[in-house]
């Protein structure tokens, strides 16, 4: 077999959508898709490397260190590659079986060269692959794969579920169909196209706009328009995606839709929905149809200079990114913004390389000549994080 692809619907944060998915087991490239209505995304693994569009359409890379070595795992669960041992080389160690439910299993660690280990749990009864363990730097990643069926020859899961946070790729994707090929790809797996869905007023190459810190919350505010209203504030958040408060969205008579949660550096979550807009303005920057996750959350107030205190709508985060070189200008509380998508930006002064483990970027940096990756996140309004494992492996002094 070369090539595994499925069709089928996939339920995340209560909407539902069409799923599909191709699986390459010769090169483990694969792509899994899905078009909610209101947005699609996808994640994928081409001869690039791993990549993942989200729900505003726009493709990112995932290249971090951990990202590159997660990957690795998931192309080797792609390929099925513990059925192919000759050509994916591994190492397992096996674990005690353990019962949960009156079931049964058998878990193996499987290692992939250069890849991050993975726990395979094995049902004592059937023989099949019920579930799928990754531990990440933060959290674990469970694939359950069940309701397995024979189709021409072999039996494939046609219930695939995604436990991980609050990640694009967490759902429940119910296969209607299978297809089975001998035959390669014609073509090679690629990421979706750049989308173009930015414009500047009267072909402007930047527009200025006003920002300043929030001196009761720390945040950085930047005011925006939606669908011709407002300014609204909004705080502008690497760490964050396109989001507006549930008060917003009643001002601006949108509709919502879905259900789901959302997850910060804590343990807590917060319930969520999503909308869509038809226009987002920032200074003379203008990005049409945007869908945006409704945070069921107070962001506070805001008060610029002697204007009367206004209510946060939202958070301007990834999507703008995308999009946009965002020169920051603390200092004299001014934000330039430079559409990159389609132009050949080049940055002034000496630039640090940022990668992606999920959807926030991470530099290389070092505290107390201890080096480690760091989440660049302007919407943190606290001090600086430090995530135990990480200090438990780096040997950081107790106390820092």
């Amino acid at each position: 077999i070369a090539v595994i692809s499925a069709e089928g619907e996939k339920t995340s944060f209560g909407l539902t959508g069409k799923f599909h998915l191709v699986e390459d087991l010769r090169s483990g490239a694969f792509e899994a898709s899905c078009d909610y209505g209101i947005f699609p995304n996808a994640e994928g693994m081409d001869r690039l490397g791993r990549w993942r569009q989200d729900n505003s359409g726009q493709v990112h890379p995932l290249d971090s260190r951990e990202a590159q070595e997660v990957a690795v795992t998931e192309s080797y669960l792609a390929r099925h590659g513990f059925f192919f041992p000759e050509r994916s080389p591994a190492t397992f160690r096996r674990l005690d079986p353990v019962l949960e439910d009156s079931r049964g299993f058998d878990r193996i660690v499987v290692t992939p060269e250069d890849g991050r280990a993975v726990a395979l749990w094995i049902d004592r009864s059937t023989h099949v692959l019920d579930r799928a363990v990754l531990e990440l730097s933060l959290g674990t990643k469970i694939i359950h794969y069940g309701n397995y069926r024979v189709v021409g020859t072999i039996r494939l899961p046609f219930k695939v579920i995604v436990e991980h946070r609050d990640e694009n790729e967490t759902g429940i994707a119910r296969i209607r169909s299978y297809q089975i090929s001998k035959t390669p790809l014609e073509h090679e797996l690629t990421r979706p196209a750049v989308l173009s869905d930015t414009a500047m007023v009267g072909e402007a190459s930047a527009t200025i706009t006003r920002g300043y810190v929030d001196r009761d919350t720390g945040f950085f505010i930047v005011p925006a328009r939606i669908n011709g209203k407002g300014p609204f504030p909004f705080i502008l958040d690497t760490g964050g995606h396109d989001i507006l408060t549930p008060g917003a969205v009643r001002e601006l008579g949108l509709p919502a839709m879905g259900k789901g949660f959302s997850q910060g550096a804590g343990a807590g979550s917060t319930p969520t929905e999503f909308t869509k807009v038809d226009r987002l303005d920032i200074g003379a920057a203008t990005v049409s149809r945007q869908p945006f996750t409704i945070l069921h959350i107070d962001l506070g107030r805001t008060k610029d200079g002697n204007a009367p205190s206004a209510p946060v709508a939202g958070i301007l985060g990834l999507e703008v990114f995308e999009r946009f070189a965002i020169t920051i200008d603390y200092k004299n509380e001014a934000v330039t913004w430079q559409p990159i998508l389609g132009s050949l930006y080049q940055g002034a002064g000496q630039g640090v390389p940022i990668r992606f483990t999920s959807d926030m970027p991470v530099v290389a940096a070092a505290l107390d000549n201890h080096s480690g990756w760091f989440d660049l996140d302007t919407g943190n309004n606290v001090d600086l994080i430090v995530f135990r494992n990480w200090k438990l492996s780096s040997g950081l002094a107790t106390g820092h």
